[in-house]
């Protein structure tokens, strides 16, 4: 994966739990969607042939 990747879901991962700080969602609001993010940005690396 690339450093693309990793920016991207950690800024997804920051503001998630920074809105379960803030009271705005429930943790299992927030991991849901750090889920359902995190697996589109997965989708969209392309695979390495052999």
């Amino acid at each position: 994966m690339d450093t693309e990747f990793y920016s991207a879901f950690e800024k997804l991962r920051r503001e998630e739990l920074d809105a379960v700080i803030r009271g705005d969602k429930t943790l299992e609001e927030a991991l849901d969607r750090i889920q359902a993010e995190g697996q589109a940005l997965t989708d969209r690396i392309p695979e390495k042939k052999p």
